[in-house]
């Protein structure tokens, strides 16, 4: 029987069938399904049954279930966490012409939850990333850019530069958002302090505001918890 989920109906069941036979679209609406859902999302077998089809993927040379493949190792949820099979993983992806596996390993780097913080190989990675194969170009992830605006804001290994921190949070806001937590909210809310820094009370209020309207309806948040959330790193 179909499921709507915000609006969107999915027959799960049939997805699966379909997905059991390789069908890679139909792959992807259970993820799809899965991101829109709380009670997919919790699901344990769920995600091992995702897994398994990506891993079924990933072995056919599909860059984005090379990079699912990596974000599990690396999470440590669905299989035991393994921090050198998430970077292969990664790199496998970008063998495939897929160079956001340099901004998930930039992550890494970052959020220090998996490698040690090193701000100097993260900025290496995202470099990899802006110019793949030699050429400028442009990072493929809010990920990506908010990380490389995170490093101009605090000023972590390169020098702090605002208007560029700005511009970098800016390209996270114009991706958009999803229906949960994502970078979007947090870029927001840094361009609201940046606007803060400079004396532009009008502007920061505003992006601060925009910023916190996802946690707003938390009634056990006040705004510092709500602060700390949208202020993730370093």
């Amino acid at each position: 029987m179909p499921m709507e989920i915000l609006g969107n109906e999915f027959d799960i069941m049939e997805l699966i069938k379909e997905a059991e036979k390789g069908d890679s679209s139909a792959v992807e609406a259970l993820t799809m399904a899965r991101a829109l859902s709380d009670e997919l999302s919790s699901n344990a077998d769920f995600e091992k049954l995702l897994h398994k089809y990506y891993k079924r993927m990933a072995a056919r040379g599909d860059g984005n279930a090379l990079l699912y493949i990596a974000q599990d190792y690396e999470r440590g949820k669905t299989v035991p966490q393994n921090i050198h099979k998430a970077i292969e993983y990664c790199e496998l992806a970008v063998g495939r012409g897929k160079r956001t596996g340099y901004e998930f390993i930039a992550e890494m780097y970052m959020n220090g939850k998996s490698l040690p913080v090193n701000y100097k190989k993260a900025y290496k990675y995202l470099m990899k990333s802006l110019y793949f194969k030699g050429e400028r170009g442009s990072l493929t992830s809010d990920i990506g850019y908010y990380l490389l605006a995170e490093l101009y804001f605090f000023g972590l290994y390169v020098n702090k530069d605002l208007e560029l921190a700005k511009e970098y949070y800016s390209e996270v806001v114009a991706m958009g958002f999803d229906y949960g937590e994502s970078y979007y909210w947090c870029s927001n809310y840094r361009i609201g302090q940046i606007y803060e820094q400079l004396g532009d009370d009008v502007n920061a209020e505003k992006y601060k505001n925009r910023g916190m309207e996802f946690y707003n309806w938390e009634d056990d948040l006040d705004s510092v918890a709500i602060e700390d959330l949208l202020t993730r790193y370093p």
